[in-house]
């Protein structure tokens, strides 16, 4: 029924929008029928959109490691610890509200050649998404029933989910940092330290839990910790790349 309705919804959503796109927008009509094919324009698509494909499946691969490991802890940590996490995904696409933006206007400026105000725009809506995740992060932390009461009335799933808001919560502002300037990344053409922050969250988050699961004292608290320093690691490295200069690296 979910997965169903999941499809279901993004087939009626993608057929709307490619309707608008065909018979409805003047400004940019699309026509499938006798289009060249170009190589130049799809290698320049493919060079950021297959690096960017590895970002989104990295993103969840550090989420499925996770919730490999809580498996084992029991169905009721398991099942608070997907509440808590499932807050991580609907915070996406209020990140996504500062990072299309500013994948847009940084790449407008690199096109014009204003490479300092591209960095600025950047780094602006990097910090108001870190703000605003920060927020809604350190408010679940202080709070943290309001949202695992929302979806359970068992007691240990509850604490599973409370001890994952108080630990991961308050790192949100770090993950809205790097999701946003990783957006903002693509509006310069270059993704690769961004991708490779991310694959090294991963590499943290699976090297972490196998090492925590090889003894037998680790509690649930040590597997939030240590999602909250793959977080931490992403928005580093990102962070730093992007400062010490990995979007003008090649231009001349």
């Amino acid at each position: 029924g979910a997965a169903a309705g999941i499809v279901i919804g993004q087939a009626v959503a993608s057929a709307l929008l490619l309707y608008y796109l065909m018979a409805r927008c003047s400004e940019l009509r699309l026509r499938l029928l006798a289009i060249p094919i170009k190589l130049a324009p799809m290698a320049a698509i493919l060079k950021v959109g297959a690096l960017s494909s590895v970002n989104s499946f990295c993103s969840l691969a550090a989420i499925i490691v996770i919730t490999g490991f809580m498996a084992r802890h029991g169905v009721d940590v398991l099942a608070g610890y997907g509440i808590g996490a499932r807050l991580e995904f609907l915070i996406i696409p209020l990140i996504f509200g500062f990072g299309a933006a500013s994948t847009a206007l940084v790449g407008v400026h690199f096109g014009a050649g204003e490479i300092k105000r591209a960095h600025r725009v950047g780094w602006t809506a990097a910090l108001y998404s870190a703000g605003l995740t920060g927020l809604i992060g350190v408010l679940v932390a202080i709070f943290p029933d309001l949202w695992a009461n929302l979806f359970s009335d068992v007691e240990a799933v509850r604490a599973a989910c409370r001890a994952y808001l108080q630990i991961v919560g308050p790192f949100y502002a770090f993950f809205g940092m790097a999701l946003c300037l990783y957006f903002a990344s693509l509006g310069s053409g270059r993704v690769l330290w961004p991708v490779l922050a991310v694959i090294l969250r991963v590499a943290v988050v699976t090297a972490g839990c196998i090492y925590l699961s090889s003894g037998e004292s680790a509690g649930i608290e040590q597997f939030y910790w240590l999602i909250a320093v793959g977080i931490v690691t992403q928005a580093f490295v990102t962070g730093a790349a992007v400062k010490l200069g990995a979007w003008t690296r090649g231009l001349n």
